[in-house]
């Protein structure tokens, strides 16, 4: 196709000359071109898979606080502390459940039973947690191309900290959810499924970056931090759940896990091929190059 000039038909691809600016934005390296299938994944679309991480992101951490406050204060000697017992009113508003009723009762059970797992290994919830907030906070900075054009040393040393401290928290999560799960085989299935995936996606992180193959070391990023911001998508699923009437844990458990962990890694796996650089039109990656694609 000559001189950017745009085409249509089938089987043909639109092309256009785009600014430096938007080609760096979606990781393209050839000077002149861009497919029309990736302007169309920019657009629109790109606003709504960030306010959709920047809110997902905000529960998990919320959530994150929450319990690291807990642990840290030590054992209460209220039945439930004061994070269970705003839980418990969430729990309570969604079923439409009274104060002293056999419902009311049994939530207030559950949201001290899963507390007090976390409570009775406060060490590696703390190794949960503490890190999960880094890579939570940094993940969203990764993608910024702005920052990885003008601060390419930032970029690089906040990655690392950020594969660092994933290890824990995947290690962690598997030891929760797999060795002392309180949903039982509900949990400890998609715990360590999912689980096992991260560590995989933390490990080809850092396979592809070291032999600079910047488009999947992106690509296995963005599957980790999928997995990642998966908890706020987790906490969404089981108030829905609740809300269309769900009590048993278990089974909102297993549910939330499978459904949370899906629709964020399939959204994260749309992305990806939404903004893959096509081989037709891109020249492959050079040793120098240090910015990739969101």
């Amino acid at each position: 196709m000559s001189d950017g000039a745009p085409r249509s038909g089938i089987g043909v691809r639109i092309q256009w000359r785009v600014p430096q600016q938007r080609r760096d934005s979606l990781g393209c390296t050839n000077p002149n071109m861009i497919s029309a299938d990736r302007l169309i994944a920019s657009s629109w679309t790109r606003r709504v898979v960030w306010v959709a991480t920047i809110v997902l992101c905000a529960i998990a951490i919320l959530g994150a606080v929450g319990r690291t406050v807990e642990v840290t204060s030590g054992p209460s000697a209220l039945k439930v502390s004061a994070g269970d017992q705003l839980r418990l009113k969430g729990l309570t508003a969604l079923l439409g459940a009274q104060p002293n009723s056999n419902a009311y009762r049994e939530a207030e059970r559950q949201v001290a039973a899963i507390t007090a797992r976390f409570n009775a290994y406060p060490g590696t919830t703390l190794l949960h947690i503490l890190p999960g907030l880094v890579v939570l906070t940094l993940g969203p900075l990764q993608f910024l191309a702005p920052l990885r054009a003008r601060f390419p040393r930032l970029h690089r040393w906040t990655g690392r900290v950020l594969l660092t401290a994933a290890v824990p928290v995947g290690l962690s999560g598997l030891f929760f959810g797999v060795l002392v799960p309180y949903a039982g085989l509900s949990e400890t299935l998609p715990s360590a499924i999912f689980g096992g995936l991260f560590l995989l996606a933390i490990a080809q992180a850092f396979r592809a970056i070291r032999r600079r193959d910047m488009r999947r070391h992106r690509e296995w990023v963005l599957r980790l931090f999928a997995l990642a911001m998966g908890v706020g998508t987790i906490r969404l699923v089981g108030v829905g759940l609740v809300a269309l009437g769900e009590v048993e844990v278990p089974r909102i458990v297993g549910v939330s896990f499978w459904l949370g962990w899906l629709a964020t890694l399939g959204a994260a796996e749309w992305w990806i091929r939404a903004t893959r650089p096509r081989q037709s039109t891109l020249p492959p990656p050079s040793r120098n190059e240090t910015v990739h694609a969101t």
